[in-house]
Order: structure tokens, then C-alpha cells, then sequence
């Protein structure tokens, strides 16, 4: 009866400290869970505000593009004006000589 007795008294003290390390490996998966979670939580939180800044600077570039292009368009369009009324007065005045020149020649 001593022997059953020890021997009862034995396996359920095994079988506590089983149960103890059992609910401490569980107890540790939850908690390295719930740190992934968190650093999951953060990485994605991180990478949407990370996103947000991309997309802001990208809207700023763009609008900053489009002013200088319209200001070197402007700056173009003037030239080629000014270049075309160059041009066009520069005919006027060859037309001008050359009628002058058939007109004298033929008198």
C-alpha cells in the first residue's frame, strides 16, 4: 500500500511539472504571438505612413514638373513670336528692296 501510495504521489507530481512545462511552452508561444503581432502592427502602420509620405512627394513633383514645363513652354512660345515677327519683317523688307530694285531697274 506504501509503494501504491509513493508511486501515485510521484507520477502525479511528473505529471504536474509535465503540465507546468506544457503551460509554459504554450504560454510562451502566445506570447512571442501577440510580439509578432505587434511588430507585424507596426511594420504595416509604418509602411502606410511610409507609403503616404512616397505619394505626397510624388504629388509634389509632379505639380512642381508641371509649373516649369508651362514656364519653359511660355518662355518658348515667346521666342518662336518674336523669332516669326523677325522673320516676317525681315520679308517685308526683302520685298520691299526687290520692288524697289525692279522698279529702278526697269526705269
Amino acid at each position: 500500500r506504501r509503494d501504491y501510495a509513493y508511486t501515485m504521489e510521484s507520477t502525479m507530481k511528473v505529471q504536474a511539472m509535465v503540465r507546468r512545462m506544457l503551460a509554459r511552452r504554450a504560454f510562451e508561444r502566445v506570447r512571442e504571438s501577440r510580439e509578432n503581432a505587434a511588430v507585424m502592427i507596426q511594420q504595416i502602420y509604418r509602411g502606410f505612413v511610409a507609403f503616404e509620405d512616397y505619394v505626397v512627394n510624388l504629388a509634389s513633383t509632379i505639380y512642381c514638373q508641371a509649373v516649369i514645363r508651362r514656364f519653359l513652354a511660355k518662355k518658348e512660345f515667346a521666342r518662336r513670336r518674336h523669332w516669326r515677327s523677325i522673320n516676317e519683317n525681315a520679308t517685308r523688307i526683302q520685298s520691299c528692296w526687290r520692288s524697289y530694285k525692279a522698279h529702278t531697274d526697269f526705269a
